[in-house]
């Protein structure tokens, strides 16, 4: 598109959201995260007095300082992985994409704020915007409470720009390529078993997100299948992530297993939970663990201090001798092509 062309029309506005950080692991910044974050009525779905007195009496009075020792572990003295891979992942989509596109980097909760970078596109003039949010599995916690806020504070805009989302790609080939190509190195070194593990749910949210009435967990084997009647579930999507990403691996006759990490509270979440199945594989002789994390486009707390630390002591512990991290998409060529591609293809005419 020429420059005149761009002129006419306007640029369009991409916008990448992923779920945020504190801005340093002190327990103040932590603090004011979880308080924004635990806020959402999305994250934590029940009445709002009752989500006030358990936010701010039990989780925030004591979270924060818990957790401070989690964040520090990963931080770099000047910002969090998840910041710093999604700078470099917006760096090389605007160059990948050219001229006629702006690409702005936001998070849900924290800095930088979807209302702050909004604007930043509104004074461009943006005829387009493109939200891409960086969760490649919907759920109504993380995509649809983006997309809830980018409507919200866009719906005040006098001109309101031609808008397109980016709802779930579980099984975009190119997703699945790009963590097909970051898993070569580890397959090289012949694991006994491979563990998908995604980030974990409430199963009220998976009930709720139930467009047919009557099919998540009815059975153990609802997700076994992915078609129309569960293409907006949570857990169908992730389990059709690991098949796709197994069938593309060829992975022959490795064994492989599902799993949900990151349990808050008490009420009933997705099992199993990845620490149970951990255990249970070191206790039948798996000597050789690889894991995957691919509701994690970017390595964050949960893969680097979760997975790679609390969750591999813990197989060792138990009997293990190596755990296996596949590193996160973070800002690789694979998922930067496979991002910009994912954007042409969202807004070519149909």
């Amino acid at each position: 598109m020429n420059s005149n062309a761009i002129e006419k029309r306007g640029k369009t506005g991409v916008l990448l959201v992923n779920l945020g950080s504190p801005d340093s692991p002190s327990t103040t910044h932590i603090r004011n995260y979880l308080a924004e974050f635990l806020s959402d009525k999305r994250v934590m779905a029940m009445p709002s007095i009752l989500r006030w007195l358990i936010l701010w009496l039990f989780i925030l009075p004591f979270r924060p300082s818990a957790i401070k020792s989690k964040y520090q572990s990963i931080w770099n003295g000047k910002e969090f992985p998840l910041l710093q891979h999604g700078k470099c992942l917006v760096e090389g989509v605007a160059s990948q994409l050219g001229e006629g596109f702006s690409v702005n980097l936001a998070m849900r909760y924290g800095t930088p704020s979807l209302q702050q970078q909004l604007i930043e596109l509104q004074k461009q003039k943006i005829s387009r915007l493109l939200v891409f949010p960086l969760f490649p599995q919907y759920s109504s916690a993380t995509t649809g409470s983006i997309l809830e806020k980018v409507l919200r504070i866009i719906s005040s805009w006098e001109v309101i720009p031609e808008l397109v989302t980016v709802s779930s790609y579980c099984d975009e080939p190119s997703f699945i390529n790009s963590w097909v190509s970051r898993a070569q190195s580890c397959m090289e070194k012949r694991p006994d078993w491979i563990l998908f593990s995604f980030h974990g749910l409430p199963e009220s949210h998976i009930v709720k997100g139930d467009i047919s009435g009557d099919i998540c967990l009815k059975t153990d084997n609802c997700c076994a299948v992915y078609n129309s009647s569960n293409t907006t579930c949570y857990r169908a999507q992730c389990f059709q992530t690991a098949r796709e990403i197994e069938r593309k691996l060829n992975t022959g006759d490795i064994g492989r297993s599902v799993s949900f990490q990151s349990r808050l509270g008490r009420s009933r979440w997705l099992e199993p939970y990845t620490i149970d199945e951990v255990r249970r594989l070191a206790e039948q002789g798996i000597k050789r663990l690889m894991v995957f994390c691919p509701s994690f486009v970017a390595d964050c707390l949960e893969t680097t201090e979760e997975i790679l630390m609390e969750v591999k002591n813990e197989f060792i512990a138990k009997g293990g001798e190596e755990l296996l991290l596949v590193p996160s998409l973070n800002s690789e060529n694979h998922w930067v092509s496979a991002v910009a591609g994912m954007i042409r293809s969202r807004l070519e005419p149909a």
